[in-house]
């Protein structure tokens, strides 16, 4: 049985943290004993986002698990997810790729022309990229410096990318199958002047503003550190700032994601300042309806309620000028302003359709206590009860913890008592006692967080009752550092649960159980030998990926890899290509193989993953039964586990041109 994949931040849309369907790695075994580093690749840059893990893709001839990483150096790698050999790796820093007309050099961004080093020392790809398993496409964005007639271009680009070889998939422009990236934002800055060319933009009079009623997108301005976000049959992309250096704002922006073509944009301060959208590397989390949630940092909030009247708000109890700073926002589609030339007050193709602002949004925002430091994450139905059925959990800076009601997010509130009547729960800050820049977890009726400065805690969340507990259910012994981290859950259905945390302060790989923070199963560090399972230099908001039996965490310029020193042998060893690996690849030529932009056929791209559904299983299958054969060692064996009717045959399905034909099995055995 093959792994589940990690295709997104935080394993799903619901930003839960987990993967469930983990069957080698069991609290029993993960101490220091028998489990440590297994290998160490190297990579070009910082890694910054979450590495995304598939199982059973076939490249170069040979079915991979495969761990894609993205760096700050503007490169994304393929790598085999058992050894770390690079399968392939593609470069965004050559003018065949991503360079304007008559760029003369394309580099990643120094931080030096950011005006700070939260991101040291280059910005090239920050956010997590999301992977489409359907049409085997990895999206991902990049941020460039290209000079051009020896003016400074910071250019940001959608790219997608073939997952089984790096090679750039479709994009339509005029009409035309392009093979290119998307350009995003395109931003110089002469003698103080910024000219902004971009299809991002909303009506406004908010800060950078071009004079004229508009308000662009800066590329040279916003970080886009948000994690991506597939859903709705839609790729959403959130933006935050470098630095907090103005102008900024929080945008959304949607695409096709067959076309990426531009399908709605939304600004959170439309006529104010800042809003960011950054959560620490979150994500945009989706509930089951495809609403969108996030948190916003600083900025113009339009409610005030000073003396206890509430002003700005207009009769829906909306912003009355559309400026969301210090807010969680629920953002659907609007289908009724839905162009360019006719906008919402926040934009066009999205809209705030609910929110929840703290009754102190405006003194967080003179304090620099952003609440969108933190990312929402949506809990399971079964965690709400009749009046809240939908439930929405997330904290920031100041370390108080929301439960909200999606339905009804409580908006904003002429006082704390006021707000203890509009919004489901809220616990203490002194409960977490600590600053939030991270997504919780969710496992087992149990919230996970681990704080700047203090303690990791756990919270009990009990089915059916839509309250968490006042205290913490657990306790670390250890206190996490600056910016705390971001949980990871792994477990074999409910049972052998884990979590895991990269602390920032010790370049730690801690692992939990999940029965509470006060059980510590292993660090790097407990090894006899202290060097042994060493992880380097974490970097910050760093979320480890769990898959297969193996645990993978981003460092400055590599991807470690821990797991079971002696790990069971596999049943069914996938087919190796180790020992031709695939170069690094230029993207000069478009991938012929890829599809048609638009095209509904499931033939253009079929998908060389295994699964449940026959037709995606095929040349999974068919390598495992082949290559043994071709070797001259007997196939694997099966054994029956369910008695569940056979998936109903279907017509043969034409394979990309880098796959093994599905015929293979056909082939071998004609021989005989």
């Amino acid at each position: 049985m093959l792994s589940a994949s990690v295709v997104t931040y935080h394993n799903d849309n619901a930003s839960d943290g987990q993967n469930t369907q983990e069957t080698l790695l069991t609290p029993s075994n993960v101490n220091s004993t028998s489990f440590g580093k297994r290998f160490t690749a190297s990579v070009d840059g910082n890694v910054y986002a979450q590495p995304l893990f598939v199982p059973g893709l076939t490249i170069a001839g040979g079915v991979h698990d495969v761990l894609f990483v993205a760096t700050e150096h503007d490169s994304i790698y393929a790598l085999d997810a058992t050894n770390g050999n690079v399968l392939w790796q593609d470069s965004f820093l050559t003018a065949a790729v991503s360079g304007l007309p008559g760029a003369t050099s394309i580099t990643t961004v120094p931080d030096t022309d950011l005006g700070g080093t939260d991101i040291h020392p280059e910005i090239g790809i920050t956010s997590t990229p999301v992977i489409d398993l359907s049409t085997n496409t990895l999206y991902v964005t990049a941020t460039t410096k290209e000079m051009v007639s020896g003016v400074a271009h910071y250019v940001q680009q959608l790219f997608a990318l073939n997952d089984t070889s790096g090679a750039e998939k479709y994009r339509t422009l005029n009409g035309q199958n392009t093979n290119l990236p998307a350009t995003l934002g395109d931003t110089t800055f002469i003698n103080g002047v910024y000219a902004n060319n971009s299809p991002i933009w909303v009506n406004g009079t908010g800060e950078g503003n071009d004079g004229q009623g508009h308000v662009f997108f800066n590329a040279l301005r916003q970080l886009q550190r948000v994690a991506l976000t597939l859903a709705n049959n839609q790729l959403y992309i959130a933006w935050g700032s470098f630095n907090d250096q103005e102008p900024y704002h929080g945008w959304i922006a949607a695409l096709n994601p067959s076309t990426l073509a531009l399908t709605g944009v939304l600004n959170t301060t439309p006529n104010g300042i800042e809003g960011a959208l950054w959560m620490s590397g979150g994500k945009l989390s989706v509930d089951a309806s495809g609403a969108l949630y996030g948190m916003t940092g600083n900025g113009t909030f339009d409610g005030n309620n000073t003396g206890g009247t509430i002003t700005g708000i207009n009769s829906a109890g909306f912003p009355v000028s559309g400026d969301y700073g210090n807010s969680f926002i629920k953002v659907t589609a609007d289908t009724v302003h839905n162009s360019p030339t006719n906008q919402n007050i926040n934009g066009w193709g999205l809209q705030i359709a609910d929110y929840f602002a703290p009754f102190n949004a405006n003194a967080l925002n003179i304090g620099d206590h952003d609440l969108g430091s933190g990312a929402p994450l949506v809990l399971p139905d079964a965690a709400g009860d009749a009046a809240h059925p939908h439930l929405l959990v997330g904290a920031g800076k100041k370390g108080t913890i929301y439960l909200l009601d999606r339905d009804n997010m409580g908006k904003f509130s002429a006082s704390a008592s006021a707000e203890n009547s509009t919004i489901v729960e809220e616990i203490s800050m002194t409960a977490l006692a600590g600053a939030v820049f991270s997504t919780p977890a969710y496992f087992n009726q149990q919230l996970y967080f681990a704080p700047q400065d203090v303690a990791a805690k756990s919270f009990s969340i009990l089915n059916g009752t839509a309250r968490i507990g006042k205290t913490p259910a657990s306790t670390s012994q250890d206190a996490f550092g600056l910016h705390g981290a971001t949980p990871s859950v792994s477990s074999n259905g409910s049972t052998n649960g884990i979590i895991w945390v990269t602390d920032l302060a010790s370049n730690d790989l801690r692992a939990y159980s999940a029965t509470g923070f006060n059980t510590e199963l292993y660090t790097s560090t407990q090894a006899a030998n202290g060097t042994r399972d060493a992880l380097g230099t974490a970097e910050k908001f760093s979320v480890p990926t769990v898959a297969n039996g193996l645990v993978y965490v981003g460092t400055t310029n590599s991807i470690v890899a821990y797991g079971l020193l002696n790990p069971p042998a596999s049943a069914a060893a996938s087919v190796s290509a180790a020992s031709n690996p695939l170069p690094a690849l230029s993207q000069a030529a478009p991938n012929i193989a890829s599809p048609t932009a638009g095209s509904d056929s499931s033939s253009d791209v079929p998908s060389v993953v295994a699964g449940s559904d026959e037709q995606n299983s095929m040349p999974h299958l068919d390598w495992l039964f082949a290559a043994p054969i071709m070797n001259g060692s007997s196939p694997p064996t099966f054994a029956q586990l369910d008695s569940s009717p056979p998936v109903q045959k279907r017509s043969p399905q034409t394979p990309e041109g880098d796959a093994l034909p599905v015929s293979a099995i056909d082939n071998v055995f004609c021989n005989f």
